[in-house]
């Protein structure tokens, strides 16, 4: 009976192929009714591949466009200084003039596949800069009226929206990328110039940041033509529609093209019937927003078929991205995609974008687990590391309203997170003047490290001894860890049985640090969080969350950790004008700035020698009071304001946003806020107290998106630390990552 129902399935799976193909062969071909849309339809490929009669013959038919894979880059065109090979490169424009296609030169600046002479040269901004131009003045001149359309600069910023450190960046800073553009046009005045990544599709962050780069651009002249975002998507990650449709929007109001260039749609394991239609209304989403907008004028896969796809070699357990599979048969997302562009030539397309999400509550950014790549020996060498993200423990859970850190050589430490497959790796180094692990009838009294995972409505904590394995746990996962033989570093490896896969995954996260110097008669005296909360961790509560990042996905639209927020308590008689009251404020929460956003790879804080601080908040009818204490070894306030030691409020309350800034000894920098607002400093810099006026009747069960940072410059001309009372980027001035900040009824 088992053997007839898996041939039974077997039948079905070729009748299914055979009607697919049937269907295929009478539909019209992609480029055919794209054609009179103004709309390109194109694949990337390699010259290799036209040696493949089926892969030529399918490009030709489908597509009016192509890009080549690799061999525009710069390792293929100029191996060596001054020595340029455009064979191969050639062969495609080529087969595009004879079969009547646009080429997409790809890419002319980009931080992989560049030669050893130029990665490893020591060369001067302006070597580099000559060097930069003559390779774009070569090429674009090169192909000029034969590449209508270039990515003049792929990948600029990374994953979290900052600059990405590369080779260009490093030499240039970041007007490499004007420079880039500038050159392009030079040489080719009629080509369309585009700026090129990944994870820029919809509202995300790094697509923020993106959209502030081309509009940047374009304020300062730069000949920039479009934005290109390459929607290497996953099957089962569902892209977001309205977001998309938003920052398409917004990408047209500046006059500027959106286009996606490198798309492909990856399915872990087999190409089940449910994936391949879960894959096919993802391409449909894409094939409607660019038949929906004008400004969307390109739709290109990475590849035609799954012969020849990069996944298989990129992403372990990934494959079947294309809309042509290695037998060159059509898949569903084939005729998803046919079927939108025949309805719209048909002028029966009357498909519209579905309005923005709900806003998910996530005011405390998730903390970021890039991947390893590979397996990592747990034997406490730090280089491996490299491509971590650092956070600190911020927040100490055991001292009620008062979160405070104790003086870092009592206890303090870091942590990072990278992950492989499904295993999750970390680290973290302590550092503690004194260890005790005696407690042994209390376990949770003892040093420790604590981990704690959220899977939904389940939870995992995890607890290891300073010195000893991790405790025995019924959370179903192998986990093994590592101590340093002086109980200073902390690694560990944790594989959940029953997840397949970390990658674009956003998890519930929590990992705590615990202290007692009393000894076994005693409780610990700090239990350090990366998150405020009430040390309810082992209960479930107080999570943060932890993303596992993954090229073109983005975090979960639903929170899967918990509403940190931060809080304001009614207190009376409190007043901005007269000297800090410490007994006024004694029913106030206490908070500790705890990460240096300026450092997005290690957010952690000077040393407390350096920069420290912590602020409290209170109200009073409509108004906000504030005190922020601040040790600093120099303080330094001429230069540009930004630049100089200062405190800055950011507060939004609906549409409404308004940055505070007040550098040290001085009162708040006029604004257009409407309400009345002071900030008072005491004559040695160290306390300052504010009071702002809300345009509320009463702050009372209210709350407000808010953030709070501490600048610090020692050396007169920039900041070395933005301490923060969250992880994020620096952003907070643009009214982005702020967190929440709720009034006590």
């Amino acid at each position: 009976m088992r053997m007839q129902l898996r041939k039974t399935g077997l039948l079905q799976t070729v009748i299914l192929g055979t009607m697919l193909a049937s269907t295929a062969l009478s539909a019209t071909p992609l480029r055919e009714l794209v054609k009179p849309q103004q709309q390109y339809f194109g694949a990337a490929l390699e010259t290799r591949h036209l040696q493949d009669k089926q892969f030529s013959e399918t490009l030709a038919r489908e597509f009016n466009q192509l890009t080549p894979e690799n061999e525009m880059k710069w390792s293929y065109l100029q191996p060596e200084r001054g020595q340029f090979t455009f064979d191969k490169a050639d062969q495609l424009v080529e087969f595009a003039q004879n079969n009547h296609m646009t080429v997409r030169g790809h890419a002319l600046i980009w931080h992989i596949q560049n030669p050893d002479w130029l990665e490893n040269g020591d060369f001067s901004k302006q070597e580099m800069l000559k060097i930069m131009e003559e390779h774009i003045t070569t090429v674009v001149s090169h192909y000029k009226g034969k590449v209508k359309y270039w990515d003049v600069v792929n990948e600029a910023l990374d994953d979290n929206g900052g600059f990405r450190p590369t080779l260009w960046y490093q030499a240039l800073g970041e007007d490499y990328i004007a420079k880039a553009f500038e050159f392009a046009h030079k040489a080719d005045p009629d080509a369309i110039l585009v700026y090129n990544d990944y994870s820029t599709e919809g509202k995300s962050p790094k697509a923020n940041a993106a959209y502030r780069l081309v509009k940047k651009l374009k304020q300062q002249g730069v000949p920039i033509h479009g934005i290109g975002t390459q929607a290497h998507l996953v099957v089962g990650v569902q892209p977001r529609v309205a977001d998309i449709a938003a920052n398409i929007e917004r990408i047209k109001e500046l006059g500027l093209e959106f286009h996606f260039t490198e798309v492909d749609m990856r399915i872990q394991g087999e190409a089940t019937d449910r994936a391949l239609q879960q894959q096919a209304n993802m391409y449909q989403e894409l094939a409607r927003l660019s038949a929906y907008y004008d400004n969307v004028n390109f739709l290109t896969t990475w590849g035609i078929t799954d012969k020849y796809s990069w996944i298989p070699s990129w992403f372990k357990g990934y494959d079947h991205g294309l809309m042509f599979d290695k037998q060159y048969q059509p898949k569903p997302a084939y005729l998803a995609v046919n079927k939108v562009f025949t309805d719209k030539a048909q002028g029966k397309f009357d498909w519209e974008p579905p309005a923005p999400l709900a806003d998910a509550g996530r005011r405390f950014e998730a903390f970021i687990s890039n991947q390893a790549k590979r397996p990592m020996p747990l034997d406490g060498d730090a280089a491996k590391w490299t491509n971590a993200v650092f956070y600190p423990f911020a927040y100490n859970q055991l001292g009620g309203k008062d979160l405070t850190l104790p003086a870092e050589s009592d206890i303090s430490g870091r942590f990072a997170l990278l992950y492989d497959n499904n295993t999750l790796y970390g680290r973290v180094e302590r550092r503690d003047d004194k260890t005790v692990i005696t407690n042994q009838a209390q376990v949770w009294e003892n040093d420790s490290v604590e981990v704690f995972l959220g899977f939904g409505e389940e939870f995992a904590q995890i607890r290891a001894l300073v010195g000893e394995e991790f405790a025995p746990t019924a959370f179903q996962a192998d986990i093994e860890n590592y101590w340093s033989e002086d109980g200073t570093v902390l690694e560990f490896s944790i594989t959940p049985k029953e997840t397949s896969t970390l990658s674009g995954t956003t998890l519930g996260f929590n990992i705590a640090l615990a202290d007692n110097d009393a000894g076994p008669d005693a409780g610990r005296h700090a239990q350090l969080y990366p998150v405020p909360g009430t040390n309810n961790g082992w209960q479930g509560h107080d999570f943060g969350e932890v993303f596992f990042t993954a090229q073109n996905t983005e975090i979960s639209d639903k929170l899967k950790g918990q509403v940190v927020s931060f809080k304001a308590e009614p207190v009376e008689g409190l007043d901005a004008n007269t000297a800090f009251d410490a007994s006024l404020w004694a029913n106030a929460y206490h908070y500790p700035f705890a990460f240096n956003q300026l450092n997005p790879a290690d957010q952690t804080p000077p040393s407390q020698d350096i920069i420290s601080g912590s602020w409290r908040v209170a109200y009073s009818g409509n108004t906000l009071y504030g005190v922020v204490h601040r040790h600093d070894s120099k303080t330094v306030t001429t230069g540009d304001d930004w630049q100089t030691d200062n405190v800055e409020i950011f507060i939004k309350i609906g549409e409404k946003f308004v940055q505070f800034r007040s550098i040290v000894g001085q009162d708040f920098q006029k604004n257009t806020f409407p309400g009345k607002h002071i900030a008072k400093w005491n004559k040695d810099g160290t306390i300052m107290q504010f009071a702002i006026e809300l345009p509320v009747d009463s702050l009372k069960g209210k709350t407000i998106d808010w953030n709070i940072a501490l600048a610090d410059n020692d050396d007169g001309e920039s900041r070395s630390s933005q301490l923060y009372p969250v992880p994020g980027n620096n952003t907070a001035y643009l009214g982005e990552q702020l967190t929440r900040l709720d009034f006590s009824q």
